[in-house]
């Protein structure tokens, strides 16, 4: 999930709590890294994610 994903999901960010805050800024600064630390952030997003 991109921030802007996240952003979209989540809608006004004026009503999020402060983990949404802070994970989408998490997200935020994995999008900005080149691509060989995005595919790394990506792939940890995969594995802390629960089980669908």
């Amino acid at each position: 999930m991109t921030a802007t994903e996240f952003r979209a999901e989540h809608g006004d960010p004026t009503t999020w709590t402060t983990a949404e805050i802070e994970a989408q800024q998490n997200l935020a600064a994995c999008d900005a890294h080149p691509d060989d630390i995005k595919a790394a952030a990506d792939r940890l997003r995969q594995l802390l994610a629960p089980a669908a």
